[in-house]
This record gives C-alpha cells, sequence and structure tokens, in this order.
C-alpha cells in the first residue's frame, strides 16, 4: 500500500491546482474557488496526518501493531493483547490500543493512492469518485461554493459515463440542493430534479436486485444435498427476476447479478457445462462494456478455471490464462490470483513441469515480493510439493534440495493455524517429505499428534476428503513402513475416499494441490517390503 506523505495543505493545493486550474486553464474564477478552499482549510488548522507507515517518524505502538499484523507475527486478538501488554483482549489497555490502531486505519485510507496501474480505468474512478463526493461534502459544509459546482458536475458526469447509480443518484441530489439554495437557479433545479427521478428508478431496480441476489448467495453456503434442486429453481426463478429488471434498465451490477445468479444455479447441480456456458455468456457481455469494471471478466475466468482445474482440461486453462493476461496488468492481483489457478490445473493434470515453469515465473517477478505474506505463504506452499514432486523423480529439471521443516513452518506462519484449510497440506506434505527421506522415526513421533488433529478438525463434509487421506497415511507407521502391509491397512479409507468426489471449494482450493490418489500413490512408491522397526531402528527382511 502506497502512501502520499504531503502536508495536507498541499494535497488540496495540488489536487485542486490540477482539477480546477489544469484542467479549466483560461477561468479567472478558479483561482477564486482555490482561495475559497485555502481559507476553509485554515479555520480546521491542520498540523499533522495522523495515517500509518510514515517514514522517518518515530513508531508509535499502533504502528508497530501495523507491521505485525502485516508480516502475520500477529493474527489474533489474543496474540496481539499478549504481544503488547501480556494481559488478555478483554484488558482496557488493549482494547484503547485497537480503537486507536483502527481509527488510524480509516485516516490512512483515505490517502491510498489509486492510480497506480493495479487498477483498471472503472476501479480508480471508482475510489477516486468516493473520495471527491466525500470532499465535496465537507467543502459544502465549509461554505465552499464557488468551487462545489465544477466538482459537482464532473463528479456526476464520471460517475454516469461508468455506471455507478449510487454516487450518480447522490451527487444529483447534491446538485439539485446547490442549485436551489446557493445558484437560485430555477433551470438547473429542474434538470437535476428530473435527473433524480430518473436515477431512484434505477437506484430501485438495483436494491431489489441486490436483495433478491445476495439472499440466494447466502444460502448457497450452506445447501445439503437434499435441497440442490430446490435451489437450483429458486436460482432460475432469482435470475428471471433480475432480467426482467434488466429490460426496464440495463445497469452494470443488474447484469453482474443476473450472470452470477445463474451460475450459482447450475453449480449447485454440479452441471460443469451448462457452468461453462454461463461463464462465456457473461464473457462475451462485459468484454463489449468498455466502461464497465473488468473486475466482472476476473469474477467469470477464474470461475472457468476452477471448472477446467475441476475437469482436468488442461489446454483450455492454458489458453484461458493467455487470454486473462489481456484483461488483467503485470504484475497485479488478479494476475497472481490466475497464475496460482492454472499452477493447480497443471498439478492436477500431471502437467509437472509446465507447474513448474509458472511457480518460476511468479516467484522471479518484480513485485512478488509487495505481496501480502497470505499470498507469499501460498507460493511456498506450492514450492515445497514441487520440491517433493522432484524427489520422486517428476521433476528433472528441478533442484531439489533438503526440506527443513521447521524452515518451512517460519516460511508459512499464517497458513499453519488454518486449522481446516491450508494446515492440512502443510501437514501433509511434511509427512510425504519425511517419507521420501527416510526419516521414519519422525512420521512415527508425529503420527500420534496428526490423529489427534484429523480427529479434532476434519470430520465434517467439507474435510472428509482430507481426513480419510491423513487416515490412510497413518497406516504407513503403523504397518512398520512395508509397503503391502500398507496397501492392506488403508484399503478401509481409499474406499471411502474416492465415494468423497474432488470439489471446487475454498477447502480444496487451499488443500488438495494434488489430487489425493495421486499423492497416495506417490507415497506408495516411497516404500518397499521391507519391515521397519522403531524399537531396533534396524530393518529386516
Amino acid at each position: 500500500m502506497k502512501i502520499v506523505w504531503w502536508n495536507l495543505y498541499s494535497v488540496i493545493f495540488f489536487y485542486y491546482y490540477k482539477r480546477l486550474i489544469v484542467n479549466d486553464l483560461s477561468k479567472r474564477e478558479d483561482l477564486d474557488a482555490i482561495i475559497e478552499l485555502l481559507h476553509v482549510l485554515s479555520k480546521n488548522k491542520i498540523k499533522n496526518i495522523n495515517i500509518l507507515g510514515q517514514p522517518g517518524k518515530r513508531k508509535f505502538l499502533v504502528d508497530i501493531f501495523y507491521e505485525k499484523v502485516m508480516d502475520g507475527s500477529i493474527s489474533s486478538d489474543k496474540e496481539a493483547a499478549m504481544f503488547f501488554y501480556q494481559e488478555p483482549p478483554s484488558s482496557r489497555k488493549y482494547k484503547d490500543l485497537k480503537r486507536r490502531f483502527f481509527e488510524k486505519i480509516k485516516n490512512t485510507l483515505l490517502f491510498i493512492d489509486v492510480s497506480e496501474s493495479a487498477y483498471d480505468d472503472s476501479g480508480r474512478a471508482y475510489y477516486r469518485l468516493w473520495k471527491e463526493f466525500a470532499i465535496s461534502k465537507v467543502i459544502s459544509g465549509k461554505g465552499g461554493n464557488k468551487s462545489l459546482t465544477k466538482l459537482l458536475e464532473k463528479l456526476l458526469r464520471d460517475s454516469i459515463k461508468y455506471d455507478f447509480t449510487e454516487i450518480s443518484l447522490l451527487t444529483a441530489r447534491s446538485l439539485r440542493t446547490h442549485s436551489a439554495t446557493v445558484l437560485n437557479n430555477r433551470r438547473k433545479f429542474k434538470k437535476y430534479d428530473d435527473l433524480c427521478t430518473k436515477l431512484q428508478v434505477v437506484n430501485n431496480l438495483e436494491m431489489d436486485a441486490e436483495s433478491m441476489f445476495f439472499d440466494l448467495l447466502g444460502r448457497s453456503y450452506r445447501v445439503r444435498d437434499h435441497e440442490r434442486v430446490a435451489f437450483f429453481d429458486d436460482a432460475v426463478m432469482v435470475a428471471a427476476k433480475i432480467k426482467a429488471l434488466i429490460d426496464i434498465h440495463s445497469t452494470y451490477k443488474l447484469n453482474l447479478f443476473f450472470y452470477i445468479a445463474q451460475l450459482l444455479g447450475v453449480k449447485i447441480l454440479g452441471n460443469n457445462t451448462e457452468a461453462e456456458s454461463v461463464c462465456h455468456q457473461a464473457l462475451a457481455f462485459f468484454k463489449t462494456k468498455p466502461n464497465y469494471s473488468k473486475n466482472a471478466i476476473g469474477i467469470f475466468q477464474r470461475q472457468l478455471f476452477l471448472l477446467y482445474w475441476q475437469q482436468q482440461k488442461y489446454n483450455a486453462g492454458e489458453d484461458l490464462l493467455q487470454e486473462s493476461k489481456r484483461y488483467t496488468r503485470d504484475g497485479d492481483l488478479s494476475f497472481f490470483t490466475n497464475h496460482a489457478y492454472y499452477f493447480l490445473l497443471c498439478m492436477h493434470a500431471k502437467e509437472y513441469e509446465k507447474a513448474l515453469d509458472v511457480y518460476t515465473e511468479v516467484n522471479s517477478h518484480r513485485t512478488f515480493k509487495t505481496l501480502s505474506a497470505y499470498s507469499r505463504e501460498r507460493w511456498a506452499l506450492f514450492g515445497a510439493y514441487l520440491n517433493y514432486l522432484s524427489g520422486q523423480g517428476y521433476l528433472p529439471t528441478f533442484k531439489m534440495t533438503t526440506f527443513r521443516i521447521n524452515k518451512f513452518l517460519n516460511e508459512v506462519p499464517i497458513f499453519s493455524k488454518d486449522k481446516c484449510g491450508a494446515n492440512i497440506a502443510i501437514l501433509t506434505i511434511q509427512m510425504l517429505l519425511l517419507l521420501l527421506y527416510r526419516r521414519y522415526n519422525e512420521v512415527i513421533d508425529r503420527a500420534e499428534a496428526l490423529d489427534k488433529y484429523a480427529q479434532r478438525y476434519l470430520r465434517q463434509p467439507t474435510t472428509l476428503r482430507s481426513y480419510y487421506f491423513i487416515k490412510m497415511l497413518l497406516t504407513i507407521p503403523l504397518a512398520d513402513f512395508h509397503q503391502q502391509g500398507v496397501l492392506r491397512k488403508a484399503q478401509p479409507f481409499q474406499k471411502k475416499l474416492v465415494t468423497v468426489p474432488f470439489s471446487i471449494t475454498r477447502q480444496a482450493y487451499m488443500v488438495e494441490i494434488i489430487p489425493y490418489e495421486h499423492l497416495w500413490q506417490y507415497a506408495i512408491d516411497s516404500l518397499d517390503n521391507t519391515f521397519w522397526h522403531a524399537a531396533t531402528n534396524r530393518s529386516s527382511r
């Protein structure tokens, strides 16, 4: 996150110099507007901008709080309270620190640089227009009437251009009030009054669609097997109702809700062919709307990645990755997200060399170090699995490194705490690498704790595949690392595993980096028909 470090006077002066002087050079009244704004500022006597991360400044507790959260050292109230005060989260001192931290975050958000290439035109406009609307309310409250008209009029033009109904309506209302009270201009009042009426109709349509859509979306997270058909019918009905609203007035929001509602319905029935069709229809629509946010294109491209991943359609996924680069900027968040999806697709399709190419491209990218700790940990985890594949002989071009468990855990502190998510993948790769290195004593040492972990966290519908796979791994030390003995003991769990199909859920995305069926075969390949006894620390045939 980049922060603008200017003094507030300089920020406002430069902003209005650029907007009012540079953009409308020859108008004398613009200088009057600037002078008026400076008088508004002088009444407030602001001496400091209270924001996070200012270089060269003495660090306060809130700044340390910020650094610890960003590097993953702190991820809960309990950890934060203990770090700062060695007290529980309910302590008054910690609550006061957290309140000050939150206030500073809010101040800092106002200075985020939205001109960066990480945003498309619509994205930059969205943040800029909301900031300008907030500024307009401050100016209005402080009596800066000369500068207000131009600011609001440009704000209205841009918000309509990008189909931001809510901002357009609020701005039109402000202009209506301003025309009647300050300008005393009947013609302008009537113009903006009529526009408010029209925008209110559109806003009401979007509000109705939002209500139906988010109710459907919320229900989609907890649909049980026997409710799938009923949910599909409801999704079809919601999509039809939203389509009727689109026929009255087509907007970005309404079309986005319409296509996602359709997608929710067909996905709940597992109809991958129809889900792909909906995604392609949505993409065809949004690609023809240059003023709409490219975020919509990204949404449906990522859904296609997931569908291709589930079906192991490697070639289609490769084509999609190349196409997605046209709608993302090199090195932005979508760039890395798309590459992560494609990496997983390669791993599931056993295209390991291609997965390695993707991993290398991402880790050597100039902006990789700017990613959040969470995102970097994901790629560290991917690297551990590539290391394992190299040891198994599937990546001859990848130089295998000795896996150091403690070092790896230090690289993924956030993931290690996700008990029902990425931590499963971490525990799995640890066991597989220990087996590969034939460090059997350590496998035995970890077995009991791993069994308790599986019993406590993984016996639920969304993690059943992980539960059965870990139970399969735990039969290895029970059978004294004898290949045929392991196969016999693991058979009951293996039969249960295949009855739980792989599904494109968040849990699968974070956990099953390589299908468990493939990993199991690789684990078996690490063994031979030799008994290994920990008590004597020797093998016997």
